[in-house]
């Protein structure tokens, strides 16, 4: 079972790419929950449950992922450019 779950026993995780433990988080989370945070992000956009994002049609789905991320990089350029004004 503990092999299931490295990150719940604090197992160090080993990167699929070379062998050797995976330092980034972000890589880790990606790898293990990047399919659940997508759904749970296009559920929020959607207003949907969770349960109801994982019945999407593929191409609504994706196009609300592309719509997010879009518009993720225009917010973050609109307060980079904010922040320049200061």
């Amino acid at each position: 079972m503990d092999r299931n779950y490295p990150v719940l026993f604090g197992e160090r995780v080993e990167s699929e790419d070379d062998g050797e433990p995976d330092q980034s988080i972000e890589r880790v989370f990606a790898r293990y929950y990047g399919w659940i945070y997508s759904a749970t992000v296009v559920a929020d956009h959607e207003r949907i449950s969770l349960d109801a994002a994982f019945e999407l049609p593929v191409l609504q789905f994706l196009n609300g992922l592309a719509y997010i991320k879009m518009k993720n990089k225009v917010e973050a350029k609109q307060m980079e450019d904010l922040k320049k004004k200061k």
